[in-house]
Protein backbone atom coordinates (compact mmCIF):
# COMPACT_ATOMS: atom_id res chain seq x y z
CA UNK A 1 0.00 0.00 0.00
CA UNK A 2 2.93 2.40 1.23
CA UNK A 3 4.39 1.83 -2.14
CA UNK A 4 1.50 2.62 -4.35
CA UNK A 5 0.73 5.65 -2.59
CA UNK A 6 4.71 6.39 -3.18
CA UNK A 7 4.22 5.61 -6.69
CA UNK A 8 1.13 8.16 -7.32
CA UNK A 9 3.19 10.92 -5.48
CA UNK A 10 5.94 10.37 -7.74
CA UNK A 11 3.29 10.29 -10.81
CA UNK A 12 1.68 14.23 -10.10
CA UNK A 13 5.30 15.17 -9.43
CA UNK A 14 6.50 14.03 -13.08
CA UNK A 15 3.18 15.32 -14.28
CA UNK A 16 3.15 18.86 -12.21
CA UNK A 17 6.71 19.19 -13.65
CA UNK A 18 5.75 18.22 -17.36
CA UNK A 19 2.87 21.14 -16.86
CA UNK A 20 5.59 23.41 -15.56
CA UNK A 21 7.78 23.14 -18.48
CA UNK A 22 5.39 22.48 -21.35
CA UNK A 23 2.91 25.51 -20.05
CA UNK A 24 4.73 27.55 -17.48
CA UNK A 25 8.11 27.67 -17.95
CA UNK A 26 9.03 31.16 -19.45
CA UNK A 27 10.06 31.48 -23.50
CA UNK A 28 13.58 31.73 -23.85
CA UNK A 29 13.55 34.69 -26.26
CA UNK A 30 13.75 37.45 -26.37
CA UNK A 31 16.83 36.84 -23.81
CA UNK A 32 17.40 40.43 -22.48
CA UNK A 33 14.01 41.20 -20.99
CA UNK A 34 12.55 39.50 -17.80
CA UNK A 35 9.80 37.03 -16.91
CA UNK A 36 6.54 38.03 -14.57
CA UNK A 37 6.25 34.81 -12.09
CA UNK A 38 3.05 33.17 -13.77
CA UNK A 39 1.58 32.92 -10.40
CA UNK A 40 1.45 36.88 -10.57
CA UNK A 41 -1.44 36.48 -13.11
CA UNK A 42 -3.40 33.84 -10.51
CA UNK A 43 -2.97 35.96 -7.63
CA UNK A 44 -7.16 37.56 -8.37
CA UNK A 45 -8.23 33.94 -7.77
CA UNK A 46 -7.12 33.76 -4.53
CA UNK A 47 -6.92 37.12 -3.46
CA UNK A 48 -9.41 40.27 -3.98
CA UNK A 49 -6.90 42.87 -4.90
CA UNK A 50 -6.77 45.59 -7.66
CA UNK A 51 -5.02 44.77 -10.89
CA UNK A 52 -3.38 48.29 -10.64
CA UNK A 53 -2.00 47.16 -6.94
CA UNK A 54 -0.84 43.92 -9.02
CA UNK A 55 0.95 46.45 -11.63
CA UNK A 56 2.78 48.01 -8.95
CA UNK A 57 4.29 45.53 -7.01
CA UNK A 58 5.12 42.69 -9.50
CA UNK A 59 5.70 44.52 -12.72
CA UNK A 60 6.14 48.44 -12.70
CA UNK A 61 10.04 48.14 -11.91
CA UNK A 62 11.33 45.46 -13.74
CA UNK A 63 9.13 46.79 -17.22
CA UNK A 64 10.22 50.31 -16.26
CA UNK A 65 13.71 49.41 -15.90
CA UNK A 66 13.82 46.82 -18.72
CA UNK A 67 11.30 48.52 -21.33
CA UNK A 68 9.29 45.26 -21.76
CA UNK A 69 8.53 41.96 -20.01
CA UNK A 70 7.47 38.18 -20.63
CA UNK A 71 3.69 38.35 -18.93
CA UNK A 72 1.66 35.35 -18.21
CA UNK A 73 -2.04 36.28 -19.65
CA UNK A 74 -4.77 34.32 -21.38
CA UNK A 75 -3.41 31.29 -20.81
CA UNK A 76 -0.02 31.94 -22.92
CA UNK A 77 3.38 34.07 -22.77
CA UNK A 78 3.07 37.39 -23.82
CA UNK A 79 5.50 40.29 -24.27
CA UNK A 80 4.16 43.78 -22.83
CA UNK A 81 6.17 46.59 -24.10
CA UNK A 82 6.84 50.15 -22.28
CA UNK A 83 9.79 51.49 -23.76
CA UNK A 84 9.00 53.82 -26.45
CA UNK A 85 11.75 52.72 -28.82
CA UNK A 86 10.13 49.14 -28.79
CA UNK A 87 6.61 50.34 -29.61
CA UNK A 88 8.06 52.31 -32.55
CA UNK A 89 9.51 49.52 -33.77
CA UNK A 90 6.16 47.61 -33.93
CA UNK A 91 3.97 50.22 -35.28
CA UNK A 92 6.66 50.66 -37.72
CA UNK A 93 6.61 46.94 -39.08
CA UNK A 94 2.61 46.14 -38.41
CA UNK A 95 2.99 42.90 -40.98
CA UNK A 96 5.35 41.78 -38.64
CA UNK A 97 3.60 42.42 -35.36
CA UNK A 98 0.81 41.67 -36.43
CA UNK A 99 -2.41 42.40 -33.63
CA UNK A 100 -4.27 39.02 -32.86
CA UNK A 101 -7.17 39.45 -30.73
CA UNK A 102 -8.21 36.52 -28.25
CA UNK A 103 -10.45 34.47 -30.71
CA UNK A 104 -7.75 33.64 -32.36
CA UNK A 105 -4.98 33.56 -29.48
CA UNK A 106 -7.00 31.91 -26.99
CA UNK A 107 -10.37 30.76 -29.00
CA UNK A 108 -13.39 28.98 -27.17
CA UNK A 109 -12.25 30.87 -23.99
CA UNK A 110 -14.84 33.19 -22.13
CA UNK A 111 -12.49 36.43 -23.50
CA UNK A 112 -12.76 35.03 -26.89
CA UNK A 113 -16.82 34.77 -26.88
CA UNK A 114 -16.97 38.08 -24.98
CA UNK A 115 -15.10 39.91 -27.35
CA UNK A 116 -15.33 38.18 -30.66
CA UNK A 117 -13.55 39.96 -33.68
CA UNK A 118 -13.59 43.79 -32.99
CA UNK A 119 -11.67 46.77 -33.91
CA UNK A 120 -9.24 47.00 -31.78
CA UNK A 121 -7.11 43.36 -32.25
CA UNK A 122 -7.73 43.18 -36.13
CA UNK A 123 -5.62 43.67 -38.44
CA UNK A 124 -5.29 45.10 -42.59
CA UNK A 125 -8.43 44.37 -44.67
CA UNK A 126 -10.54 43.97 -41.62
CA UNK A 127 -9.66 46.81 -39.39
CA UNK A 128 -9.91 48.67 -42.63
CA UNK A 129 -13.62 47.18 -43.10
CA UNK A 130 -14.20 48.04 -39.25
CA UNK A 131 -12.85 51.38 -39.75
CA UNK A 132 -15.04 52.33 -42.75
CA UNK A 133 -18.20 51.84 -40.01
CA UNK A 134 -16.90 53.59 -36.98
CA UNK A 135 -14.76 56.57 -38.62
CA UNK A 136 -17.86 58.77 -39.96
CA UNK A 137 -19.42 58.37 -36.95
CA UNK A 138 -16.41 59.92 -34.56
CA UNK A 139 -16.25 62.51 -36.95
CA UNK A 140 -19.76 63.60 -36.73
CA UNK A 141 -21.02 67.20 -34.75
CA UNK A 142 -21.53 66.35 -31.05
CA UNK A 143 -23.43 68.38 -28.19
CA UNK A 144 -20.55 69.60 -26.14
CA UNK A 145 -22.61 70.54 -23.74
CA UNK A 146 -23.54 67.42 -22.96
CA UNK A 147 -19.91 66.64 -22.38
CA UNK A 148 -19.69 69.90 -20.35
CA UNK A 149 -22.59 68.21 -18.15
CA UNK A 150 -20.75 65.44 -17.60
CA UNK A 151 -17.20 67.11 -16.69
CA UNK A 152 -19.11 69.12 -13.72
CA UNK A 153 -20.83 66.14 -12.34
CA UNK A 154 -17.55 64.37 -12.30
CA UNK A 155 -15.78 67.00 -10.39
CA UNK A 156 -18.41 67.08 -8.34
CA UNK A 157 -18.61 63.24 -7.57
CA UNK A 158 -14.66 63.70 -7.17
CA UNK A 159 -15.03 66.59 -4.48
CA UNK A 160 -17.61 64.66 -2.44
CA UNK A 161 -15.26 61.35 -2.38
CA UNK A 162 -12.00 63.07 -1.39
CA UNK A 163 -14.34 64.82 1.62
CA UNK A 164 -15.41 61.16 2.39
CA UNK A 165 -12.04 60.10 2.09
CA UNK A 166 -10.24 63.07 3.96
CA UNK A 167 -6.46 63.11 3.87
CA UNK A 168 -6.50 59.45 1.94
CA UNK A 169 -6.27 59.20 -1.47
CA UNK A 170 -9.24 58.54 -3.44
CA UNK A 171 -10.00 55.84 -5.94
CA UNK A 172 -10.83 57.93 -9.34
CA UNK A 173 -11.33 54.21 -11.79
CA UNK A 174 -15.07 53.57 -11.07
CA UNK A 175 -15.40 57.77 -11.54
CA UNK A 176 -14.23 58.00 -14.28
CA UNK A 177 -15.28 54.57 -16.00
CA UNK A 178 -18.77 55.78 -15.60
CA UNK A 179 -17.80 59.28 -16.56
CA UNK A 180 -16.29 57.90 -20.33
CA UNK A 181 -19.32 55.51 -20.26
CA UNK A 182 -22.39 58.48 -20.01
CA UNK A 183 -19.66 60.98 -22.46
CA UNK A 184 -19.57 58.09 -25.56
CA UNK A 185 -23.33 57.04 -25.02
CA UNK A 186 -24.74 60.05 -24.43
CA UNK A 187 -22.23 62.03 -27.59
CA UNK A 188 -21.60 58.94 -29.96
CA UNK A 189 -24.96 56.51 -29.24
CA UNK A 190 -27.52 59.73 -28.61
CA UNK A 191 -28.46 57.65 -25.15
CA UNK A 192 -28.61 58.12 -21.93
CA UNK A 193 -27.47 55.01 -19.84
CA UNK A 194 -27.83 57.02 -16.57
CA UNK A 195 -24.30 55.52 -15.10
CA UNK A 196 -25.70 56.76 -11.74
CA UNK A 197 -25.23 54.80 -8.18
CA UNK A 198 -28.89 54.08 -8.62
CA UNK A 199 -29.16 52.72 -11.81
CA UNK A 200 -29.19 49.49 -12.84
CA UNK A 201 -26.18 50.10 -15.02
CA UNK A 202 -23.98 51.04 -12.15
CA UNK A 203 -23.70 47.36 -11.15
CA UNK A 204 -22.94 46.34 -14.62
CA UNK A 205 -20.06 48.59 -14.68
CA UNK A 206 -18.61 47.24 -11.56
CA UNK A 207 -18.29 43.64 -13.28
Amino acid sequence: MFVVVLELLLLGVVLLVTLYYVFLLPPKYPTNIPAVPFWVALIPFFKDVDQSDIFRKYIEQPLRTHGAVKLFFGAQWNILVHKPSYLAEIFKNEDVYQKSGNQKKIPHSVLAEFLGDNIISSHGDVWRNYQSVVKPGLQGNFDTEKIAHNALRLCELLKVAQLRAGTKGVSVQELLQRYSVANCSEGLLQTNFDVSHQSPWHATLQT
